[in-house]
């Protein structure tokens, strides 16, 4: 066992390694997914593919590694593996999130041992499918969601694989962007393996290898610690999906929370069954919803790695919206819908200042879906928020190309609406999110006669 101090040291160099892998991607990348969103997540993972650090960036993808890595390694023991190899796959029913996600992973040797891997997964604008950037209403298979990539190597000992680069040109319409995306992951790649056998040269294999199994059973020591803080019982909770974009039948997603001796069970059986729409959340998603906010609420300061999640059980049954089966499509996964009524402004700030400000990148939550890059401004996060609040639901990128036609139309829709003549557009649109904000204030303002920006937080609805 290793010391605290040097546990703690190695945790951060780690994180750095992580970092520095989600610097390269987002300094490399061709698309503002990449560039300006920074949809995207870094991990450094043991030989056993147990996440041991993570990057500051999209927590929402937490879990997809999980249980990719599980996957991979079983797929590709350690003899199968070779410095300079690359596997990538965006297969959402092997522990992807939607298509649209492509993760890139390679081992790490030191003097010719295996030591662990680095991975990232990147939002990409396109990856095929009916739809450009593979969300649109009315699929119902994931055939037609994009190109789905089973685990592959793209690299071999260095050497990109020119076949397998042909048939994913061949298949989107952004061929030199997306393949420009894909080898910027490369480059991440190479940065985490070389920085990870350079801390194994500072440190030494013995103490590497203990102090990573050492953080693991640490963070699972405080999630276990901060979940004996909450009082123990049973909790359960209920919302609705509107519509999946093909019925307009409602969708009941059911979760019933035990927490007891140290750990917490998250029962999300009792869902409705899988949507015959694009509306489905893979496991991945699943999981990952349940671990963010299991350590948002229990300890937020947790070091996020596979073993804070050993004490948290995510229960789903296969064939629901929360678990559902091939071919079920999954492009969107779920958005939750907006509250009928909205929450008082008073609970509505007390809540972001104690629990969203904190370190927050991502948020989603029963009562509300929002979204927002990790390098938000707070004003930005907070109308968001306080739009959710009002029973408006709205998604805010800072840039996107998927959203571009839309944008514009709506831009122009606020231009007559506050009646400006034509050219004005640039006043009103500094980004889409503030011009998909400003138009959907002025809605709700409109349909609910919402008198709060004129009379400012104490005003009402009339």
């Amino acid at each position: 066992m290793t010391d605290v101090i040097t546990m703690q040291v190695i945790r951060y160099g780690l994180e750095q390694v992580a970092d520095e892998m989600g610097n390269t991607l987002v300094r490399t990348g061709r698309s503002t997914i990449i560039t300006e969103i920074k949809d995207i997540s870094c991990v450094v993972t043991d030989a056993a593919g147990q996440t041991v650090a993570q990057a500051h960036h999209n927590p929402s993808l937490l879990a997809g590694f999980e249980i990719t890595m599980k996957e991979l390694v079983r797929a590709f023991p350690p003899e199968a593996l070779s410095p300079g190899d690359v596997i990538i796959t965006n297969d959402p029913y092997r522990g992807g999130q939607h298509i649209m996600d492509l993760y890139a992973i390679a081992p790490a040797f030191h003097d010719g041992r295996l030591i662990g891997f680095v991975g990232n997964i990147t939002h990409h604008s396109d990856l095929g499918g009916v739809a450009a950037g593979g969300v649109a209403g009315g699929i119902r298979e994931i055939y037609l969601e994009g190109l789905r990539l089973p685990m592959i190597k793209l690299y071999k000992g260095g050497r990109e694989d020119a076949e397998i680069i042909g048939i994913i040109a061949n298949q989107i319409r952004v061929p030199d962007k997306t393949l420009g995306d894909i080898r910027a992951q490369v480059a991440s790649l190479m940065v985490g393996t070389e920085r990870l056998d350079r801390m194994f040269r500072r440190y030494g294999e013995t103490t590497m290898r203990q102090a990573c199994a050492d953080l693991l059973d640490y963070s699972e020591r405080r999630m276990r610690l901060g979940l004996q803080q909450l009082p123990a019982g049973t909790y359960e909770a209920e919302d609705w999906i509107d519509d999946d974009g093909v019925s307009e039948r409602p969708i009941r997603i059911h979760v019933k929370l035990t927490i007891g001796g140290g750990r917490v069970v998250v029962d999300l059986t009792d869902s409705d069954p899988q949507a015959e729409g694009n509306t489905n959340s893979t496991v991945a998603n699943t999981h990952a919803a349940a671990y963010y906010v299991m350590i948002a609420v229990v300890d937020p300061g947790i070091p996020p790695n596979s073993g804070c999640y050993r004490p948290i059980e995510v229960l789903t049954r296969p064939g629901s919206i929360v678990h559902p089966l091939p071919p079920g499509a999954v492009a969107a996964r779920i958005g939750a819908a907006p509250p009928e009524n909205g929450e008082p402004f008073e609970a509505i700030f007390a809540d972001f200042e104690d629990i969203i400000v904190p370190g927050m990148t991502h948020w989603q939550h029963p009562r509300f879906f929002a979204y927002f890059p990790a390098n938000a401004a707070p004003a930005s996060v907070l109308a968001e928020y306080l739009v959710s609040a009002m029973a408006a639901q709205c998604m805010l990128w800072q840039t996107s190309p998927a959203a571009t036609e839309l944008e514009t139309k709506m831009v122009d829709w606020m231009r007559q609406a506050l009646g400006l003549p034509v050219g004005f557009a640039g006043a009103i649109q500094d980004s889409a999110s503030s011009a998909t904000l400003s138009a959907v204030l002025v809605m709700r303002e409109r349909a609910l006669r919402w008198r709060g920006n004129a009379e400012g937080l104490a005003g009402q609805p009339t």
